[in-house]
């Protein structure tokens, strides 16, 4: 991680929005609609899972804790955190990171306020971001 990065996160209001393959976060506070630090989960390439475990969705795991690691780390800086994912159950990936900080990142779990919804992929930064604040409005008050 970029430390310099990394510290601009430090006692900030964050938005985070998880999908399967990478994590942005923007300061909810800030005017500017691009991400301020970009997490990428990293592929392992040449690894054999057998089919029956591709068919039951057990390939999904593979290098999802260091990826997780990684978000909390940079979570933790923050005052507060609203998480965005796509999709539902085991391809919700906020509520699988959800579920992982509950069980080794308190500190993180207990900093994020709501977690919600998006159609990630059909939606560009600035509309990510602005839905993210009218969110937050509606939570926060």
């Amino acid at each position: 991680m970029n430390e310099t990065q990394l510290n601009s996160l430090r006692d900030h209001l964050l938005v985070c929005a998880i999908t399967r393959d990478h994590a942005d976060i923007w300061l909810l506070n800030d005017t500017d609609t691009d991400p301020v630090f970009h997490i990428s989960r990293i592929h392992e390439h040449q690894t054999h899972v057998r089919s029956a475990q591709e068919h039951h969705g057990h390939s999904a795991d593979i290098g999802e804790l260091p990826y997780f690691v990684e978000i909390a780390r940079a979570l933790a800086l923050g005052s507060y955190v609203l998480l965005i994912g796509h999709g539902e159950g085991k391809a919700n990936y906020v509520r699988r990171f959800m579920d992982h900080v509950s069980e080794h990142h308190a500190e993180v779990f207990k900093k994020v306020v709501a977690e919600e919804r998006m159609n990630l992929p059909a939606m560009s930064s600035p509309q990510i971001i602005k839905e993210a604040r009218r969110m937050w409005k509606s939570v926060v008050g």
